[in-house]
């Protein structure tokens, strides 16, 4: 991360050189205000995995939908029968339980991403394969040695 933002603070600095110096100028007159934008950033770099995940992920967003349109819904709702009705209407609490199901399902798997579905596809119907390869190989010799003692039992006889 540290190479990164060297990377493009020099490429910034490059484009932008008077720029650059003011910024430097600044930093350097505020030494503990530098500081506490530094610590501010730190989570922010931290939390930009799971956002990006969250904006391409299909699952997440189709989660996310769901809760929008449930919130939408009880927010109808409680515009229809009034706010005053609204606590003990059953439809309210109906969309908002949902809305809020559909948010944390939306949240979890924008922050814990489930395990690779294809891979483990994958690894299942080839260890099975080669299970089925050896019980087969193993039928087979086992077939091929039984005739044997049957041939040689017919030929002794």
């Amino acid at each position: 991360m540290n190479r990164e933002l060297a990377t493009h603070g020099m490429w910034l600095a490059s484009r932008h050189p008077t720029r650059a110096v003011k910024m430097g100028l600044l930093a350097g007159r505020h030494p503990r205000r530098t500081v506490k934008i530094f610590e501010i950033t730190r989570p922010a770099n931290r939390m930009k995995e799971p956002v990006k995940r969250a904006a391409t992920d299909r699952r997440v967003r189709k989660e996310a939908r769901r809760a929008s349109e449930n919130a939408t819904r009880a927010a109808r709702r409680v515009q229809q029968v009034g706010f005053a009705n609204a606590l003990n209407d059953r439809k309210v609490a109906r969309y908002s339980k949902r809305a809020t199901d559909h948010a944390t399902k939306a949240a979890n798997l924008a922050t814990n991403p489930p395990a690779n579905r294809l891979r483990k596809v994958t690894v299942v119907v080839l260890g099975t394969s080669a299970l089925a390869g050896v019980a087969y190989g193993g039928w087979r010799r086992n077939a091929a040695s039984r005739e044997a003692q049957i041939a040689a039992s017919n030929g002794s006889a």
